[in-house]
């Protein structure tokens, strides 16, 4: 007798009902009982409980049948999936957000060149995300709560919506990734979270990086020699390489030819993801050099850790701090470099550009692409080094006088 819920209020007490394809209801004195599939399997008999009646009801039940009667029929025991769900369950419920951060920053710390990279996590996720997520576990998050937890700033900071969301979904996915996480990732901003807020909050305006002038470099470089720590020589190595903060921290012996004199970032570690080829002066190879003589570490400009890159804030650091007269920031080199290269010699733009590796028209490029190219930046990156360390300018006369030398 297949069962309808009107059949089911006249069945007979404490006995098994069927309603067909080995699904079964026993109910007791008041009217409630438990939903049951029964199915053989290499010739042998099973039988599986599939919840409580009526909070399973009868359109439920049939679904469960149906899903484990296929499982059935592709050879599978409907059981051992049913038990692996249970443990899942089990699983996803003794885990809470705090442990699924301790278990992420564990996993990634290795990563970071910084030690307060794990403070400012912590720190944010503290204050924003614990409060709503801390107490949860982890298989009960939704989107909808991390809608609670970016709600408040999402239109009153300016990049940290941005930053929280972002943290929010790696460690989500890192949850699902370990099997600790089994819907979608509720903190993914291409599912619910676009929908919701259309557009990340107030795009913050390009930043544009204080720099020294150029007339001041060389006493800033003067005073800077005279530090003999590893930040100061990063420092200088990027001055003189004009080369960006993490392309010097993560700067490996593999990296640098002596013979060559010079150094080959990969790909995977340029802004514009292609190969960048720094021709190295007489100053940086001397850098290099006394570095060789004071360790053998893989990185360079080596951290306080063997094998670990300095700090990617020690640069930034050393300048606030000692030269906090000078009103400029690490980057800010860069920009100092090209406003020289500009105004003070007559080195093309186009070669000042490769030198600070940006990417230039491709019809430009093309005509750059030549044997000497690395020898008209390598002439560029010695001047340089020249108005560094002396403040000599090489002049647009002395450049012509020299070519034609």
């Amino acid at each position: 007798m297949k069962l309808t819920n009107a059949k089911i209020k006249l069945l007979t007490i404490g006995k098994k009902h069927a309603n067909g394809a080995g699904l079964y209801l026993l109910l007791n004195k008041r009217h409630q009982g438990k939903w049951s599939y029964r199915f053989m399997l290499h010739n042998k008999s099973h039988e599986m409980g599939l919840g409580q009646f009526p909070l399973v009801t009868l359109i439920k039940a049939r679904q469960l049948r149906d899903q484990y009667r296929l499982l059935k029929d592709q050879g599978q025991n409907p059981l051992f999936d049913k038990r692996k769900r249970e443990e899942e369950q089990r699983r996803e419920q003794g885990v809470y957000f705090f442990n699924m951060v301790d278990q992420f920053i564990k996993y990634r710390k290795p990563q970071w060149t910084c030690p307060k990279n794990e403070k400012d996590w912590r720190s944010s996720l503290e204050k924003y995300a614990y409060p709503i997520l801390n107490k949860k576990p982890l298989s009960m998050i939704t989107h909808k709560d991390i809608e609670k937890v970016l709600d408040p700033i999402w239109d009153k900071k300016k990049d940290l919506p941005k930053k929280l969301q972002e943290r929010l979904n790696l460690i989500m996915g890192f949850a699902k990734q370990r099997g600790l996480y089994h819907k979608p990732n509720p903190a993914a901003w291409n599912d619910n979270l676009k929908f919701v807020y259309g557009g990340m909050p107030h795009p913050s305006e390009i930043k544009h990086h204080r720099s020294l002038h150029y007339t001041k470099l060389p006493l800033f470089f003067e005073k800077l020699e005279k530090y003999d720590v590893m930040s100061s020589l990063a420092l200088q190595f990027l001055i003189l390489t004009v080369a960006r903060t993490k392309e010097v921290l993560l700067c490996s012996r593999e990296e640098i030819s002596l013979e060559r004199r010079q150094w080959k970032i990969p790909a995977k570690r340029m802004k514009a993801r292609k190969e960048h080829i720094v021709p190295l002066s007489d100053q940086s190879l001397s850098l290099i050099e006394k570095l060789y003589a004071m360790h053998n570490y893989r990185y360079l400009f080596a951290g306080l850790k063997p094998n670990q890159p300095l700090c990617d804030v020690a640069m930034l650091s050393m300048v606030k701090k000692r030269f906090k007269s000078f009103d400029t920031t690490v980057h800010g080199f860069r920009s100092t470099f090209r406003d020289y290269i500009s105004e003070e010699t007559n080195h093309s733009g186009e070669v000042a550009e490769m030198c600070l590796a940006h990417q230039i028209p491709s019809e430009t490029e093309r005509a750059y692409r030549r044997k000497d190219l690395l020898e008209k930046r390598r002439l560029c990156l010695k001047d340089w080094e020249t108005y560094c360390l002396t403040g000599k300018k090489q002049t647009i006369v002395e450049l012509a006088s020299r070519r034609v030398a």
